[in-house]
């Protein structure tokens, strides 16, 4: 058997790629270190791409889904942080793609993978799909609103735009920005609670 290059002996020993080998091994314990480890800087990384604090926090969780589900194939040949990086990018990306906010099915992972993960991130899988299911519902109900109180109301709510930002894209005044958002919201209650 070939000797390992000094590379791959470095990247093993490290202990980011010591855990993530223990994991490999079905290691809870190992699982929830990297968690603890990595969770803040995986979640700055997804928010600087969505720009949406709830959308970032879900995305998180998907990574660290798939840290999980693919924990067989991992090989520890570069840093583990590149692999988990290489992954939130990913992640974020293609939740770019398909605007994230109005995805209806938030999880492609078998119940007992999602439990488990979101269990050890402390958030109940079924918390989370309640909450995407509200946000799809609401994206419903934006898409139904006048094409200028939609704009308003995704741009300073969702987008978290200022109302001079959303005057200037409307070609309006904040005064009227400020009717938009009062008639959106009126509208939006209104049609949420016949709901």
């Amino acid at each position: 058997m070939p000797k390992p290059s000094r590379k791959t002996r470095n990247v093993a020993d490290a202990p980011d790629a010591a855990l993530m080998l223990r994991v490999r091994e079905d290691d809870a314990a190992a699982f929830d270190q990297l968690v603890v480890r990595h969770q803040r800087r995986v979640y700055l990384q997804l928010m600087g791409m969505v720009r949406h604090r709830q959308d970032a926090e879900d995305l998180t969780q998907i990574v660290f889904m798939r840290v999980f589900t693919h924990r067989k194939t991992y090989q520890p040949r570069a840093r583990f942080t590149t692999w988990l990086y290489t992954i939130a990018l990913n992640v974020g990306r293609n939740a770019r793609r398909s605007h994230v906010r109005h995805i209806q099915h938030f999880c492609p992972f078998s119940p007992n993978v999602a439990d488990a993960v979101c269990e050890r991130l402390q958030k109940p899988p079924l918390e989370i799909l309640e909450r995407r299911e509200r946000q799809w519902q609401l994206g419903t109900e934006l898409k139904s609103l006048p094409d200028r109180q939609e704009v308003a109301i995704r741009s300073y709510y969702l987008d978290g735009w200022s109302k001079q930002m959303i005057a200037r894209r409307l070609n309006t005044t904040i005064l009227a920005v400020d009717g938009l958002l009062r008639r959106g919201r009126h509208q939006l209650r209104c049609q949420l609670c016949q709901n």
